[in-house]
């Protein structure tokens, strides 16, 4: 059973909206946090964008080039993003395979024109998958990504995305791991939204028993905007289609017109198997986007 959006919005909201996604409107759009929100987006872009000029070693460069997408790709979940002044960015998150410790891998890749190779630590996940993410500044158009993750000398595997500008309504985020962050973000922190963190899920493979998220950033200039969402489920003998419903876009804070919208869907009684998820987000104003997104239900 899929439960619609009308019943788990609130469940959503209860979690998100006490202290971090509530917008001190005066202050932080117009006060002096909004100007410390913006010096911290200059002094985030110039760290970032010194980042992007990093020298690959031949080998790891050529293993970029040659690259052709497999079924033993990495696992890779990408978002496009902007900040409050409209810098363009993306939020990457690549999955460790299985047996990597802790300690931390390289992380290489390019972007357009930007070039990168550094190390980053192995985070775990509520499940105890090993994951890495960076976010990365990126061009106005659209372009393609690919990147690496190696240990030492050895190369773990590859992957691809390609990027669009980001646009008012963000990509879906498939996560069962949701929490509020232990200190205020920084601008450029991935997959972070108001002082929440959505942690994607690696291959978007849930159990039964999760309580999976679907979660997308709104961008709008209006003060409260009025959206409704319509979710439609897809895969093996299960579909569930919804029906338009209200839904509640909950202002970030520290970033001005910026909002986030989410929801839960009960996957306790699916079997294992190929699902998507479609979310039709309608503004009266703009108009409807649509929103997909692959998942999968593991056996138990």
């Amino acid at each position: 059973m899929i439960v619609p959006m009308r019943t788990t919005i609130v469940v959503l909201l209860a979690l998100f909206a006490i202290p971090l996604f509530a917008q001190r409107a005066e202050e932080d759009a117009k006060g002096g946090a909004y100007a410390d929100r913006l010096k911290d987006e200059i002094r985030a872009r110039k760290m970032y964008q010194q980042a992007a000029r990093a020298t690959i070693p031949a080998r790891f460069r050529e293993a970029l080039e040659k690259y052709q997408p497999g079924d033993k790709d990495l696992a890779v979940s990408w978002g496009e993003f902007a900040l409050a002044d409209g810098t363009p960015f993306g939020a990457l998150q690549l999955a460790v395979p299985a047996g990597v410790k802790a300690e931390g891998v390289t992380l290489f890749g390019i972007v357009g024109e930007s070039t990168y190779f550094e190390p980053l630590p192995v985070q775990q996940s509520a499940r105890g998958e090993g994951f890495v993410e960076r976010s990365l500044l990126l061009p106005p158009r659209a372009t393609r990504g690919t990147f690496g993750l190696a240990r030492k000398n050895e190369i773990l595997g590859l992957a691809r995305v390609d990027i669009e500008p980001p646009s008012d309504v963000s990509r879906l985020i498939l996560s069962s791991d949701v929490y509020i962050m232990p200190a205020a973000q920084d601008p450029l922190d991935p997959f972070a939204f108001g002082g929440t963190k959505v942690i994607p899920k690696p291959r978007a493979t849930f159990r039964r028993d999760d309580e999976v998220w679907i979660f997308f950033e709104l961008r709008s200039s209006a003060a409260q905007p009025q959206i409704t969402t319509k979710l439609d489920l897809e895969g093996g003998a299960s579909t569930f289609h919804g029906v338009p419903t209200p839904a509640a876009a909950t202002p970030l804070k520290g970033v001005p017109g910026h909002f986030g919208v989410g929801n839960t869907i009960d996957v306790s009684n699916l079997k294992p198997g190929e699902y998507k998820v479609r979310v039709t987000v309608t503004d009266a104003a703009k108009g409807s986007v649509v929103r997909e997104a692959q998942f999968r239900i593991a056996g138990q």
